[in-house]
Parts: structure tokens; sequence; C-alpha cells
């Protein structure tokens, strides 16, 4: 005869410790506060970008003022030596002199003005302004 035979087991796992868990925790803890350390070093490099973007502008306007001036002081110098020259009171190499003046203010000016431009586009690339400003836009090639 056979008889059937019934069985059952039963495993109950408690885990006192999951070292494992809190291993995971802990470095997940730790990569929490370095991206954090992370992103405000990013944001205070973006700041300090802009402040001395911005900085460097307002030094570019100023020369640029001051070259402007000197230029004009320049010219007004050179139109002075000409009429002296015209009236026989000055020497031809005084007023070569003087124009070469002029040409050094004017190129100075020129500087002063390209600087301003770069102190310009620094800004708009510090502030994330500069595609914009341009009117570029990036186009997702998917769509």
């Amino acid at each position: 005869f056979i008889f059937p035979t019934y069985g059952f087991s039963l495993q109950l796992n408690l885990p006192i410790r999951n070292r494992s868990a809190e291993a995971s925790l802990g470095t997940s803890e730790v990569n929490k506060r370095r991206d954090l350390y992370s992103q405000r070093q990013s944001i205070q490099n973006i700041e300090l970008e802009a402040r001395n973007a911005i900085h460097q502008l307002e030094q570019a306007k100023l020369s640029m003022a001051a070259a402007k001036i000197s230029r004009d002081l320049a010219l007004k110098n050179l139109e002075a030596e000409q009429r002296k020259y015209d009236l026989g009171a000055e020497t031809l190499f005084v007023l070569l002199n003087t124009q070469t003046e002029l040409a050094s203010a004017e190129q100075s000016l020129v500087t002063a003005q390209i600087n301003y431009q770069l102190a310009l586009v620094a800004v708009d690339h510090a502030t994330g302004e500069l595609l914009d400003r341009h009117h570029v836009e990036i186009k997702d090639p998917k769509h």
C-alpha cells in the first residue's frame, strides 16, 4: 500500500544587520555630499567668471573713453602744430612727430575698442546670453 505523505518546511531569514546595505548607504551619502560640493563649486566659479567679465567690461569702457580723449587731444595738438608750421614758426620734424603721436593715439583707440568688444563677448559668455544675443538656435537633429 502506498500512503501519501505530506510535509512542509518554513525558512525564516531575519537579518540582524545588513552590512552590504549599510555600506551602499554610506557610499551614497558620500557621493551625495561630493556632488553637492561640486555643484556649489561650479556655481561659485560661474559667479566669479561673470563678476570678472563685468569688471573687465567696465575697465575696457574706461580705457576706451580715455583713448578717445587722448586721440582728440592729439588731433587738436596736430592742428595747432600745423598752423604753426604754415606760419613758419615750427619745423617739419615737430609736425611729423605730432602726426606720429596722433597715429599712435588712434591705434590705442582701435585697440581699446577691440578690447571693449572682447569684454562684451566675455560678459555674454559668462551670463549665458552669447547665443541669444546673436540669435543662434541649436535644433535637435531628431526633429
